[in-house]
């Protein structure tokens, strides 16, 4: 008995790969941004760009590290602003104006430091997330649309065998993309990926067990499509052609699936010194940040000023906001670092892969269509353009 014949129960949200009962719509932030399964789909660019920061950062708010980080900021902001009133009072030193711009420079030369070194890692994971998603999930799917746009031309018959064929290549393009996406989480486990692709009706037990010995490559089904084009292909009038062209997109959806596993492996990680310093330039960053509106707070409290109310608020609002601002978009690093996992900002692969399933049989019942189109056929009989030959 095939290892997958007896396949678990599948949970809720896995349905046969043919259905449609399984995704779950819904709009967030005001109507603003579109989630499919919990995972972003869309959103009202203008929305966001004019009211995005209160629409959508509330998240960092209900994140427990950040308001960790950003009440350590707090504490340590009074703690220092003790300690200088205290040494001020004891006249161990002078809070004065001359203290409160010193720690200011010190800040803000860090903070030009930082804010240099901090752009670039964002920016730098931020091109991976867009390059895998673009690049190679996108060229999967683009060579995936050309090769069954041409299989529907090379095949339009409609009767059960050709009509098998071609469904049996959209369903082993799409058990391709499953397995790829379940392999690209970090706690992708081969038994676990494959009775899902089983449960969805993407590969049969026989074929679960074939890609299993094969430590559950994605790319096997890929291999069994080119089998099947090189066989159905032969006595086709240029048979060659259309094979290479066929290997050409399969090829193409192979790199797709080498490249975003090569992305999101340990092979892509960004340079281990860089987490490191960027990790530490924040730390030393919100400690400066501590350091500068404790002196400022112990300045206001200790000598005269006027509107002592309103500068302690914008300190405190100083201590506050940076650290949430600093710390969520590192948090928001962590979540793109690998965009096929359970976070709200990764991809909706699921959603992905119902739209490349419509699109394949779309072009499939395309080249049924045309072949049945009198203009379609009256377009096929022109004389022959070299009757010498």
């Amino acid at each position: 008995m095939p290892q997958y014949e007896k396949v678990p129960s599948a949970p809720e949200d896995i349905a046969d790969w043919r259905a449609d009962n399984n995704l779950q719509r819904e709009t967030k932030f005001g109507g603003a941004v579109n989630f499919v399964n919990g995972r972003i789909d869309g959103y009202r660019l203008d929305s966001l760009l004019r009211m995005g920061f209160f629409r959508v950062h509330a998240p960092a708010f209900s994140d427990k590290f950040v308001m960790k980080q950003t009440w350590a900021v707090v504490i340590m902001v009074v703690a220092w602003a003790f300690i200088f009133m205290l040494l001020h009072l004891s006249h161990v030193m002078h809070v004065d104006s001359n203290l409160v711009g010193q720690s200011s420079d010190i800040f803000g030369y860090f903070g030009s430091l930082t804010g240099f070194l901090f752009g670039f890692f964002i920016f730098d994971n931020l091109a991976t997330y867009t390059t895998v998603k673009n690049n190679y999930l996108g060229g999967f799917w683009g060579a995936f649309q050309t090769l069954m746009a041409l299989t529907g031309a090379w095949f339009p018959a409609n009767d059960p065998k050709t009509k098998n064929f071609k469904i049996t290549i959209v369903r082993w393009g799409l058990a391709s993309f499953n397995l790829m996406c379940g392999e690209a989480k970090d706690d992708g486990k081969i038994e676990e990926i494959m009775a899902n692709t089983v449960a969805k009706g993407l590969l049969t037990p026989e074929e679960a067990d074939a890609v299993t010995s094969l430590s559950g490559n994605p790319v096997v089904p890929l291999l069994w499509m080119i089998e099947v084009f090189q066989k159905n292909l032969d006595g086709h009038r240029g048979a060659d052609f259309k094979v290479n062209k066929a290997e050409d997109n399969i090829l193409l959806m192979r790199a797709g699936v080498g490249n975003t596993l090569t992305a999101v492996s340990s092979f892509g990680l960004t340079p281990l010194p860089l987490v490191h310093l960027m990790s530490a330039l924040v730390k030393i960053q919100l400690l400066l940040l501590s350091v500068k509106e404790g002196v400022n707070i112990a300045d206001i409290l200790v000598n005269e000023h006027d509107g002592k109310t309103l500068q302690l608020c914008l300190s405190l609002l100083m201590s506050v906001a940076t650290p949430i601002i600093f710390q969520s978009l590192l948090e928001f690093v962590i979540m793109i670092r690998n965009p096929f996992g359970d976070d709200w900002v990764d991809l909706p692969t699921r959603f992905y892969q119902q739209q490349i399933r419509d699109e394949m049989l779309d072009l499939i019942r395309a080249g049924e269509v045309a072949a049945a189109l009198p203009t379609v056929k009256d377009a096929k009989n022109i004389p022959d353009q070299n009757p010498g030959r």
